[in-house]
């Protein structure tokens, strides 16, 4: 490895310089900690725009309760969640427990699982520190340290919930172990090398291997060379053995199969290659092309130079080290991980920007946070070559310089790093408030879409979620987590309609209310709509009556109230020569065998309903037309759960409320009707 001098700066060579330069990984990794968790506490206090989040801390919880997969619960189909495995046997997340460990050990010990964050990031600082060291010199080191540290990429995902800042230190603690080993004799440093790697391949088995492949290719050319024992590489690979085994084991374990991960359990075209690809079951395919790859690298390495410190200014500082330096030993090695990074992460379809491309923007790209090694001491060693680069031109021999110093001028080299410190420190100022504030708007998002739950403080619950995603909970909203025993203070369960009522019979002695997002999501920070919090209660008897009293808010002539179930409509016009502020009120009469229609109307339009279908919620309106042919027409409707057995009928009161503006061409949103339509249901006497 290249150990030459990259700049004329060392540190003092007295007691107290020793003693200061052994503090210095403390003094980093403490910054880098404290960094961290503010961080994570602040800016990500509901978690962040990725949901994957909430599949690690559930895991967490799972681990906590010692448990590495669950039963299927009874009436499986409403906790269907988001990266959640359910083969009929087994509930399990398709991700690694290693992260979700280290999470619980975390809630464990100090009651707060972002302390692992904290942890994990202080010690991913005082690696590559350490790597530095090994690679260059000590100024080197520490400022590259110090370059990582105030990353935005960095600070960014060592607060999330995430497992890449994890997997970046088994790397870095590989490297470490392994440059140690073929400088010094012994049997510790291959041994924990092949440790750091095989752990690294159980939390993330790709990310681990496009790390090793060019530590393997060097390897493999010191074997060739004689320069490195066979005994260490045996060692090494004896090191990674164990883990190797106990990530085969586990698979194992879970899927019955040692070569299928969870993450292909859960969804066999989610891997490597090209070809037809999806996120989850039940979501769209998606075409993976080596096209899309190539975009997918262009993307990202154009984003990269602005998640990085300093911005374009830290890569051209690596380039300059490169060309200075040309590609010596260490710098083919970085080089190396650098290629292999980018390139591998080609081959796995989530590199598509087209289907990451908002969390690119908002997290930076993530997929490649192993390159933050290379350009950060890269980067460092620059800066120490530009300020010697800059210090010739001006340099006017020692007479100069003492002249200078004697005066009270500030040294040459003092002004050159100054003048290098001030474009770097304040492009990464602008570059770090970017990227905290663009996921500091998530968090007032967050704040306000959670509200009802964070304000509310709601015990013993059972809350139905909408599914705006496909057909698990815990996505989008990855911040309301179910308990893994089903038994905290809230249950989440996937709205289905009718179906609700019996799980709602399961769990009586828990208040039921329905999350509405009054509105169509979307992942922008700025689309925000009102929620709410809806009781529903059931309401029985053989014949229920549904009092209604509609406003007419849009100036329509034509006005029509109608009930719906199982594809059947009962219509009625109500008026036709309406306005603005005219109110009405009508009552629908409800049995299992028939409806009745009370209140003003010009005439039926359809068919009578005879019978309910089950399979669809029993759903009462009033639109609003400009025409009597209802070519287009505003609606107001209330929609019911309800069941049927024996005659007696049940529904859950008060209905969910939706809006359409411009049936039959707009989207029908949830939304407060209640000054426009008000319903309540009551048990008609005598029945």
């Amino acid at each position: 490895m290249d150990e030459s001098a990259s700049t004329t700066v060392e540190l003092p060579a007295s007691r107290t310089g020793r003693w200061l330069v052994r503090t210095v990984p403390f003094v980093l990794g403490v910054i880098a900690f404290g960094l961290v968790l503010l961080t994570s506490q602040t800016i990500f206090p509901y978690l962040s725009n990725n949901h994957d989040e909430g599949v690690y801390l559930f895991h967490a919880r799972m681990l906590e309760q010692d448990k590495l997969w669950m039963e299927p619960p009874a009436h499986g189909e409403f906790f269907n969640a988001w990266f959640i495995v359910n083969d009929g046997h087994k509930v399990y997340p398709k991700y690694s427990p290693v992260f979700p460990a280290l999470l619980a050990a975390a809630d464990i010990l100090f009651k707060d699982m972002r302390m692992a964050l904290a942890l994990i990031g202080a010690g991913v600082v005082v690696a590559l520190y350490f790597v530095g060291l090994e690679l260059y010199r000590r100024p080197v080191a520490l400022l590259g340290g110090i370059f990582l540290m105030f990353t935005p990429l960095f600070l960014v995902q060592a607060s999330l919930f995430l497992a890449y800042m994890l997997s970046f230190l088994f790397n870095l603690l590989f490297l470490l172990f392994f440059l140690r080993a073929i400088r010094r004799e012994g049997l510790a440093y291959p041994l924990l090398a092949g440790a750091c790697i095989g752990l690294g391949a159980f939390a993330r088995p790709y990310s681990a291997l496009l790390f090793a492949l060019p530590v393997a290719g060097y390897a493999a050319y010191l074997l060739a060379r004689k320069r490195m024992p066979v005994r260490t590489a045996a060692l090494l690979v004896a090191g990674a053995v164990p883990f190797l085994a106990l990530t085969l084991g586990y698979n194992y374990l879970m899927t019955g199969n040692p070569l299928l991960f969870g993450y292909n359990a859960y969804e066999p075209a989610d891997k490597l290659g090209f070809g037809i690809r999806r996120f989850a079951p039940g979501l769209p395919d998606i075409v993976y092309t080596p096209v899309d790859a190539l975009h997918g690298i262009i993307v990202r390495l154009e984003s990269l130079p602005f998640w990085v410190f300093g911005g374009p200014l830290l890569v051209v500082l690596a380039a300059i080290a490169l060309k200075r330096h040309g590609l010596r030993a260490s710098e083919i090695l970085l080089a190396g991980i650098a290629g292999a990074v980018v390139l591998g992460s080609a081959l796995y379809w989530g590199n598509n920007p087209v289907s990451t491309r908002e969390l690119l923007d908002d997290m930076g790209p993530f997929y490649y946070v192993d390159l933050l090694l290379p350009l950060c001491l890269l980067g460092a060693r620059g800066f120490f070559d530009a300020v010697r680069l800059l210090h010739r031109p001006w340099r006017r021999g020692h007479r100069a310089a003492s002249e200078a110093s004697q005066s009270g001028a500030p040294p040459l080299t003092t002004a050159v790093m100054l003048a290098l410190v001030l474009p770097l420190a304040a492009a990464n100022a602008y570059l770090l408030w970017r990227a905290l504030d663009v996921n500091f708007r998530y968090t007032i998002k967050h704040a306000a879409i959670y509200s009802p739950f964070v304000n509310g403080r709601l015990e013993s619950a059972l809350v139905f979620l909408p599914t705006p995603y496909g057909p698990f909970i815990h996505h989008p909203f990855g911040y309301l987590l179910n308990d893994p025993s089903f038994n905290g203070p809230v249950v989440y369960a996937r709205n289905l309609g009718n179906e609700n009522l019996e799980l709602m019979k399961t769990m009586p002695e828990r208040r039921t209310y329905v999350y509405q997002y009054q509105g169509k999501f979307s992942e922008r920070a700025e689309d925000v709509a009102p929620v709410s919090l809806l009781r529903i209660q059931p309401v029985e008897g053989r014949f229920l009556s549904v009092d209604m009293e509609a406003a007419n808010t849009t100036n329509r002539p034509f006005v029509w109230a109608y009930i719906w179930n199982g594809e059947r409509t009962l219509t009625y016009l109500l008026d036709d020569q309406s306005g603005s502020g005219k109110t009405y009120r009508f009552r629908w009469y409800v049995a299992a065998d028939r409806l009745y229609f009370d209140g003003p109307n010009k005439g039926r339009a359809d068919a009578t309903i005879q019978g309910l279908s089950g399979k669809t919620t029993l759903n009462v309106a009033v639109a609003f037309s400009s025409t009597r042919e209802r070519k287009q027409q505003e609606i107001f409707e209330y929609r019911y759960w309800f069941a049927e057995k024996d005659g007696m009928l049940t529904l859950g009161a008060p209905g969910e409320p939706w809006r359409n503006t411009a049936w039959p061409d707009d989207a029908w949103l949830p939304t407060d009707i209640s000054s426009m339509l008000r319903a309540g249901v009551s048990v008609v006497p005598g029945f």
